[in-house]
């Protein structure tokens, strides 16, 4: 990839190991809401409990 100074990447070290954004957008798309469902899962059964 060549370098353009008018537009330089916001992620060099991507750019360093050649990484496509799109695959770890994926990821982190699937873990958000996930993570958030469990801590309201959580959240919930200790206020069941209590």
């Amino acid at each position: 990839m060549t370098e353009n100074p008018e537009n330089p990447s916001p992620h060099i070290s991507q750019e360093r190991v050649k990484h496509d954004p799109a695959i770890g957008a994926s990821v982190r798309l699937a873990v958000i809401p996930d993570s958030m469902g469990f801590v309201i899962l959580l959240g919930l059964a200790t206020l069941l409990l209590l």
